[in-house]
């Protein structure tokens, strides 16, 4: 009996050194998640075309693996259509929409970026470099 009570011990130990070492090397899994949502209208304009099209890039081309592990999840939505009304509504999007939700230990929260959108689509190196920068920023523990 007292050697599998040295036993349990040890291996205690050993869980509470695992638990304080994997987050430090990066070993553990994240529990943080990022939804981007880009919601239009059924009707769009090329501009509205553009920044979908920019958004997809942008992720396909820097976020692929966090795409494939479920971490960082686009979501493209017409609000116009009964099925993505009560989504719709808790964005407020009415047209063209653009936010960065993020989910971290059960806290929800959510950049509307639409406007940055609009000003930032006509220079797609800018627009790609400072999204990317602003799903990094939301990726991070």
């Amino acid at each position: 009996m007292l050697k599998l009570v040295k036993t349990l011990y040890q291996m205690k130990k050993i869980i509470v050194l695992l638990a304080i070492l994997l987050p430090v090397f990066g070993m553990a899994q994240s529990s943080v998640k990022v939804d981007v949502y880009y919601f239009h209208i059924t009707n769009r304009c090329s501009t509205c075309i553009a920044i979908e099209a920019q958004i997809r890039k942008t992720i396909d081309t820097h976020f692929s693996a966090q795409i494939k592990d479920g971490s960082l999840v686009l979501h493209v939505l017409n609000c116009e259509l009964p099925e993505n009304k009560t989504i719709a509504e808790k964005y407020l999007a009415y047209g063209s929409t653009l936010a960065i939700t993020r989910t971290a230990n059960g806290k929800e929260s959510t950049e509307d970026i639409t406007g940055w959108a609009f000003q930032k689509i006509h220079s797609t190196d800018t627009f790609d470099s400072e999204l990317k920068a602003k799903i990094e920023a939301a990726l991070r523990p």
